[in-house]
């Protein structure tokens, strides 16, 4: 996967929760006031703790929100159940929409800048696939949990499609052999247990706490806003 997430977490997430430890009350919260792609609060929910989970970054809050379902919270019974529901928008028609207009070589077309983020091909599937999530969304066929589950899925397979370096600060000038790829969704794996967690989209100035709780805070790492490194993640998620 090209995608890398400045400051992740991900190799020492167990060390960090053993650390803390497990929950003392009943009460308290492990509060993840930058959640970023949530492999901390996943952690420690795994370790008994009830989670709230807050990033300014609405994708970041989806993916962190996608790592803390479990079966009990998904169930696409209005589409014929999870697995139909990926065979279906991995059999979406593609489309001509604004990924594929502004992030691949059509681009040169409408702005005179050749941007070569994703293959033309590649782009209207996103297009097609993040439309439809959204119609979903809107006219409530699927619920939040579902939404989040979906978008998250999209955006790993977006990531493993991608023509950059590390970030969407930029794309290479030349294409991958990941990038000219057919972008597909995948199905991912859910927890059997569920888990207690509570999500947010704020300011971490706006997040509540209470003495019982645990309050983990990661800022980001560079003085460049985080919005311009995984612009192109918020923009699908938010539609």
């Amino acid at each position: 996967m090209g995608y890398r997430y400045i400051g992740s977490k991900a190799r020492i997430a167990e060390n960090i929760i053993e650390y803390i430890g497990e929950p003392n009350t009943n009460t308290g919260y492990f509060i993840d006031g930058f959640t970023g792609t949530g492999i901390v609060a996943k952690m420690a929910s795994m370790n008994g703790w009830k989670v709230k989970i807050n990033d300014m970054m609405y994708n970041a809050v989806v993916v962190a929100t996608s790592q803390l379902l479990s079966i009990y919270d998904i169930s696409f019974d209005k589409l014929g159940g999870y697995d139909n529901v990926i065979f279906l928008l991995n059999n979406e028609t593609p489309i001509k929409g604004y990924i594929w207009k502004t992030y691949s070589p059509a681009s040169k077309r409408y702005c005179g800048i050749e941007r070569k983020y994703f293959t033309e091909e590649n782009a209207m599937k996103i297009d097609s696939i993040s439309n439809k999530i959204h119609y979903w969304k809107q006219k409530n066929i699927i619920t939040e949990n579902e939404f989040s589950l979906l978008i998250s899925i999209l955006i790993s397979a977006v990531n493993n499609i991608a023509n950059i370096a590390g970030t969407y600060g930029c794309f290479l000038s030349k294409w991958t052999m990941q990038s000219q790829n057919n972008i597909e969704l995948k199905r991912m794996d859910l927890h059997s247990v569920k888990q207690d967690f509570i999500s947010s989209n704020n300011d971490v100035f706006d997040v509540k706490s209470h003495k019982n709780d645990v309050v983990y805070f990661d800022p980001p790492y560079t003085k460049r806003q985080y919005a311009s490194y995984y612009h192109i993640l918020e923009t699908i998620s938010l539609g």
